[in-house]
């Protein structure tokens, strides 16, 4: 993620969760992880942020589970 001054940003997929725009997953293209291999380029894709509500989330977030196993 590279936030802008303006307000804008570039998101890129480097083997995460996508990131969420007001609650709606923001497609991106899926790429490798970061740091699997060397001279990899990532496409990215611009966001709009203003006043909107941008939400990461990272590795354990989907495996997370209660005292019941669920």
């Amino acid at each position: 993620m590279l936030f802008h001054s303006d307000g804008h940003a570039a998101i890129a997929n480097a083997g995460y969760i996508p990131p969420l725009l007001d609650g709606a997953e923001v497609l991106l293209d899926a790429d490798l992880p970061l740091g699997i291999t060397n001279g990899v380029h990532y496409a990215e894709s611009p966001a709009g942020l203003g006043q909107h509500r941008l939400i990461f989330l990272s590795d354990g977030v989907i495996e997370a589970t209660d005292s019941k196993g669920e």
